[in-house]
């Protein structure tokens, strides 16, 4: 009877210590973290954490104080990164549940960006109408005149959503509801009633053209995966298979532009962590990724240039980031573009005596006019097509 007891005692009190424990250590826990430097940055939140407040004496400061204090403690809370990983992991590996709405789990170790863009355009949900279609039509003309009166060309890449490549990886659930996408409308509607060169090398005396690389991915795909498993970008082999096609269309104007063979590369197989896709999901540890590494055999020509462009406005990963050969016989570029061409910029500027990257779609007229290049490339990934239309600067209509 006294040995039942013994351990009925025994066995309520590691209860207790463990109830205690749990609710204690995440607050110790919290206290001692609040006394060490931390990064206060999310990487796979893409956010900011919130930063202990400071208390002051007087009204203001003090009213508002439990509630600035409950974010701190909501983003900063002891255990919470273990928490939310084995939180996801459980839902992804044993649910098979995304645990964020901003990626979309396919089928065989396929993700996919779950933006609101990026799955209406691949489904085809909201169509242009007439008027928008000519809005984007005339921005882009007004684009290519401003240049021209310049003395500069104007190339447009289009960059495919993975889902248009990769459609045979997507959950069923996710289909095409629409017969066209928006980038199919306006590919359409440019071939019909604009004077652009649309996916046709432009004649010389052309000043401007629009390629749409979906067609020679869709070919390379044959021969390579183009595009990560785990990431919503393109790969090595997409990146230089768009970064050819680019140089083909430019060598008609620049005929010294010779593009880079897949022979001047050694490529072998390696393993990383996974990409931003498997980073939202706080699981890049466990989603690693198979990618083909691409190393000249020939060392780069190009080196890192002063953009000498300043833009306080914009966050770090967004600044102007300028490449340069120094090779007089080759143009100068000014490239606007977002995350599709930072893979590619190492490889384009080995073709150009110097080229700017603005991480922006709009025009920026200060920088060209600074610039003076020979050609402005503008790269958009094709889930841009749903955001809010375009426009231009007074000064480009009325130039």
């Amino acid at each position: 009877m006294r040995q039942k007891s013994g351990i009925h005692y025994l066995s309520n009190l590691i209860i207790v210590t463990l109830f205690f424990a749990a609710i204690w250590t995440p607050m110790m826990v919290s206290l001692w973290q609040s006394f060490r430097p931390t990064t206060q940055t999310s990487t796979w939140e893409k956010r900011q954490l919130a930063s202990l407040p400071n208390l002051e004496f007087n009204r203001k400061s003090i009213e508002k104080f439990p509630r600035v204090f409950e974010e701190y403690y909501k983003d900063n809370f002891g255990g919470r990164q273990e928490l939310i990983y084995w939180h996801n992991r459980f839902l992804f590996q044993v649910l098979q549940q995304s645990p964020s709405e901003q990626v979309i789990i396919g089928k065989d170790g396929w993700l996919f960006y779950g933006h609101p863009y990026a799955l209406e355009s691949y489904r085809g949900t909201t169509p242009f109408t007439e008027t928008e279609l000519n809005h984007w039509q005339q921005v882009l003309e007004e684009r290519r005149d401003w240049l021209q009166a310049r003395g500069i060309r104007y190339l447009v890449v289009f960059v495919p959503e993975k889902q248009s490549i990769y459609p045979e990886y997507l959950p069923e659930w996710l289909q095409p509801v629409g017969k066209k996408s928006r980038l199919d409308q306006l590919m359409e509607h440019l071939q019909l009633n604009s004077k652009f060169s649309v996916n046709s090398l432009p004649p010389l005396a052309e000043t401007s053209a629009i390629i749409d690389v979906r067609d020679v991915l869709r070919s390379a795909k044959n021969n390579y995966r183009i595009y990560h498993r785990t990431d919503s970008h393109w790969n090595k082999p997409g990146v230089f298979t768009a970064y050819q096609e680019i140089i083909r269309y430019l060598g008609v104007w620049f005929p010294q532009l010779k593009p880079l063979t897949v022979a001047d590369f050694a490529q072998e197989i390696v393993y990383r962590e996974g990409g931003d896709l498997a980073n939202m999901l706080g699981l890049k540890d466990v989603l690693r990724e198979e990618v083909r590494r691409f190393s000249p055999r020939i060392p780069s020509v190009a080196r890192a240039a002063d953009p000498e462009i300043a833009r306080p406005d914009l966050p770090e990963d967004k600044q102007p980031f300028a490449i340069a050969t120094g090779d007089r016989r080759l143009p100068r570029a000014v490239m606007f573009h977002d995350s599709f061409a930072l893979n590619l910029a190492p490889l384009i500027a080995e073709n150009f005596q110097r080229i700017v990257f603005l991480s922006e779609y709009e025009f920026d007229l200060p920088a060209i006019d600074k610039e003076r290049p020979d050609v402005v490339i503008q790269q958009m990934v094709e889930r841009q097509l749903m955001a809010p239309l375009p426009d231009n600067p007074p000064q480009m209509r009325n130039f």
